[in-house]
């Protein structure tokens, strides 16, 4: 687990990162403090088109890790290759930001838990199929991903003076509700 300042956070939100905007999506009842309320409401300012580059930038690192082309942070996974083919959690994590990337580009939101878990659970257990099938799936995703960000309503760039802003407004309030607790 890595933790982050809310200014890194947001600095890695506003690239777009998959994995911090998935915070802002999250049911995750920790996520409920006021200081992330104040986050929330501000959502949208962290969207943009531009995430659509950072989910199909994630999504092909992932194939070619996949593929047996990229070593990935912690390399690859012969465990999974020796009995598929082919790095099946990798695959698996392909379709989700994919799917994931055009959700966002399409409706501004990233359900969660993913409504294709069923999919994804078949393509990590190994039972999607070969390595073929995944890629044409991939493939198609990734022209899906490229269209939906072509037609998408999101700004093409994300206003940092908004972001920046947002990130002062919720340390103010943070700050100045724990100096009511000091009192």
């Amino acid at each position: 687990m890595c933790l982050y300042s809310l200014q890194k956070w947001a600095g890695l939100a506003a690239k777009g990162n998959p994995t911090a905007l998935h915070f802002l999506f999250s049911q995750n009842y920790a996520l409920k403090s006021v200081p992330w309320q104040q986050i929330l409401k501000s959502r949208d300012v962290f969207l943009s088109r531009q995430a659509a580059l950072q989910f199909r930038g994630f999504a092909e690192a992932q194939v070619r890790r996949r593929q047996g082309i990229g070593t990935g942070k912690k390399g690859q996974r012969h465990e999974l290759i020796g009995v598929h083919g082919y790095d099946i959690k990798a695959a698996m994590h392909v379709i989700r930001l994919l799917n994931e990337g055009i959700e966002l580009m399409r409706s501004g939101t990233i359900t969660l838990p993913r409504p294709e878990k069923d999919l994804l659970i078949t393509i990590r257990t190994g039972n999607y199929g070969s390595l073929d099938r995944v890629l044409n799936l991939a493939n198609t995703l990734f022209a899906e991903l490229e269209r939906a960000e072509r037609e998408s309503q999101l700004p093409e760039k994300v206003d940092r003076g908004k972001i920046s802003a947002a990130v002062s407004r919720t340390y103010l309030r943070f700050w100045k509700d724990s100096q009511a607790w000091t009192r």
